[in-house]
């Protein structure tokens, strides 16, 4: 049996709640984000997949939040994300693969996101080389703003949640403006630049492996700010 919340970081629908947990507590209606055709929606996920238990609302933040604490460890948080959020490095990697292991009984979130901006005071880019030492060049320049994208990460089970063991992938709805320091690509070898330029050059697949490793910790932050603290340091 699988279990789906999805909620929006700014966007809006609404699905048909059949958590019978909350079936008889008063609902604040403020905690439900208003925008679509509400019963097209039920319409749609109804058909879609007539297997799936869905406790809460789509986007009925207080139902989800209550979900998690009861379901897991986690304290229920009602706040926000930090506006700017300062990360003190990240690392990514782009192996042009991509894996999503399905399998039952899992609690599933789908959050999206619109309008992030990412910005670096400096980026180091590692090109590893055959029978070499890696390159690295430098830049002091890398803003991207990301226009939409979602994330969605898996909970192993249906009681006892952890965010630590689960398993948070990343789908890009349109691709991202992009501004990288000319000398990310500039180095002694005459090859990194060429390795360079490709690279740039398929922002589709630098946007999508890139969030390999940044979409747990978008995901994450969202979690532990918004809905449910686990108490996991994201680094």
């Amino acid at each position: 049996m699988k279990i789906l919340l999805v909620f929006l970081l700014v966007s809006v629908c609404v699905a048909n709640r059949i958590d019978e947990e909350d079936k008889d507590e008063k609902h604040d209606k403020k905690q439900i984000i208003p925008g679509y055709n509400i019963p097209e929606i039920n319409q749609e996920f109804r058909e879609q997949d007539r297997d799936i238990y869905r406790p809460c609302n789509f986007f009925d933040l207080l139902c989800i939040r209550r979900y998690l604490s009861r379901h897991s460890s986690c304290k229920i948080a009602i706040g926000s994300v930090p506006d700017p959020l300062y990360r003190a490095q990240s690392t990514t990697y782009y192996p042009t693969f991509n894996v999503i292991n399905r399998k039952d009984k899992l609690t599933v979130l789908q959050v999206e996101f619109q309008n992030v901006t990412l910005s670096a005071r400096s980026v180091s880019f590692r090109f590893n080389r055959r029978g070499q030492e890696p390159a690295v060049t430098n830049t002091t320049t890398d803003n991207e703003v990301h226009f939409s994208f979602s994330t969605t990460t898996v909970f192993r089970g249906e009681d006892h949640l952890r965010l630590a063991n689960s398993e948070t992938v990343a789908f890009v709805n349109t691709l991202p403006a992009l501004m990288v320091g000319p000398d990310a690509g500039v180095h002694p070898d005459p090859t990194i630049q060429a390795r360079y330029a490709e690279f740039m050059a398929n922002p589709a697949v630098v946007v999508q492996e890139g969030f390999l490793t940044a979409a747990p910790f978008f995901a994450g932050t969202y979690i532990q700010y918004v809905l449910c603290d686990f108490g996991l340091l994201l680094k």
